[in-house]
């Protein structure tokens, strides 16, 4: 995964999934607060974290296609959201609770992990990007192994991610 970030502080992100097939995601709207990340960053970090298997971002690592990315929609990645709807619905619901306790400073097992990032996004300048590994289904996103760069590099590739 690839999140640059934007003037807005939200984030354009582009994932890169098996036989390196890119899916590039959509932008949110409207500007992030100061201390806070953007809410495609967040529901990574906070579905990888507590282990969301099938929440937004699993279903993108599975193989699903919502209407609201920037690629066209799938019969395939359709099939998968459906077969799996009300887990997504429940990892929705769990991720929103989850990023309004984190912004509000309450207590989570994913306070640490949370700090982190929202000091890394913090640190990026517009243009940089992170680039994070979705989970294995046998442990939790760690941040630590998040890597910045920044997406001005020489050539004709220049301001894109990987």
């Amino acid at each position: 995964m690839t999140f640059r970030k934007v003037e807005s502080g939200q984030c354009d992100w582009e994932a890169v999934r098996a036989r390196r097939t890119r899916v590039p995601g959509c932008r949110m709207g409207g500007r992030v607060r100061e201390g806070h990340l953007p809410h495609d960053l967040a529901g990574f970090l906070i579905e990888g974290g507590l282990g969301l298997r099938h929440g937004f971002w699993g279903l993108i690592a599975e193989g699903a296609t919502f209407t609201s990315m920037r690629k066209r929609p799938t019969r395939e990645g359709r099939a998968l959201i459906a077969a799996h709807r009300a887990e997504l619905d429940s990892a929705e619901a769990r991720v929103h609770a989850e990023e309004h306790l984190l912004e509000h400073g309450g207590d989570s097992p994913l306070r640490p992990e949370w700090d982190a990032m929202v000091a890394r996004w913090a640190a990026l300048s517009v243009g940089e990007v992170l680039e994070l590994e979705w989970p294995l289904p046998t442990g939790p996103l760690r941040s630590g192994g998040a890597r910045a760069r920044t997406g001005r590099q020489r050539g004709s590739r220049a301001g894109k991610p990987r």
